[in-house]
């Protein structure tokens, strides 16, 4: 909540109790290869980055929770032999609430909602859990922030 005071008005709350967010990034790195005339993908880029992010504070115990998620498209290792990295999937979930006009604040986090569940396997054969050497299950966070 924030209060805006206009000339001749009292004061209004304004509450904000919800937000979203959705990103799309795309990267496109090429060498151009002077004996041919022709440009080569670069390695080690994501080529397509989704991001999306929802979010509400509970009215009353102004609590913040949201849901977040992120898709990375598979990089390119190697140009000559074809090889790429699986795809990166990853659905989490935050809550947080603020303390003491915000000078404390207590948090917890979920993360890997989905396991590990992802669309495309890499190359070779491997998944997201294996290339990216993840744990199975959820992970959890529990926490606290101190601002002096």
């Amino acid at each position: 909540m924030h209060r805006n005071r206009r000339a001749g008005t009292a004061d209004r709350a304004v509450f904000s109790r919800d937000a979203g967010l959705l990103c799309k990034k795309l990267t496109a790195a090429k060498q151009y290869n002077e004996s041919d005339g022709s440009f080569t993908d670069l390695t080690l880029r994501v080529p397509h980055r989704i991001t999306a992010r929802a979010g509400y504070t509970i009215p009353v115990i102004e609590v913040k929770v949201s849901l977040s998620c992120e898709w990375n498209a598979p990089q390119l290792i190697d140009a000559e032999e074809k090889t790429y990295t699986p795809d990166y999937l990853m659905l989490g979930l935050n809550i947080d609430k603020d303390f003491w006009d915000g000078k404390f604040s207590l948090y917890g986090r979920i993360d890997n909602l989905l396991n590990n569940i992802h669309f495309i396997d890499a190359s070779n054969g491997d998944s997201q859990k294996d290339y990216f050497a993840l744990h199975d299950g959820i992970t959890a966070t529990i926490g606290g922030r101190l601002a002096l």
